[in-house]
């Protein structure tokens, strides 16, 4: 991904705000949450914030989020690579066995296929 995904804590009256121009709106949801969102298609999520999010719903609280990344290496480049499964076109992940880079290098799924116009995790 050309992404960067930070952890930080925020305090609670913290507003959200969006550029206005990448991003058009913004607003705070728990990853379960924006998850659900997701799933109901009320809100778009790109692969890079699909996963991230599966990532941080596996957590019940911020205290246990922070804690799993104090024991963690940073994270390796992620560099998706595309093709063509069946009739969907597919994202796929190092790690997967369509993927040019053989070591895994996020947990999950390490494919992302559009389905129904969306990308999924598959």
């Amino acid at each position: 991904y050309d992404a960067r995904f930070f952890l930080a804590r925020a305090p609670r009256e913290q507003e959200a705000e969006h550029d206005r121009i990448e991003v058009t709106a913004g607003e705070w949801l728990t990853p379960r949450a924006a998850l659900a969102r997701f799933e109901e298609g009320s809100i778009q999520l790109p692969p890079p914030t699909l996963r991230t999010i599966e990532q941080l719903s596996t957590f019940d609280t911020v205290d246990a989020v922070f804690a799993a990344a104090a024991e963690q290496d940073p994270p390796l480049p992620v560099q998706p690579h595309f093709v063509q499964i069946g009739d969907a076109p597919t994202l796929t992940l190092p790690g997967d066995p369509e993927h040019p880079i053989a070591e895994r290098r996020i947990a999950g799924s390490t494919r992302f296929q559009l389905i129904d116009g969306r990308f999924r995790s598959v």
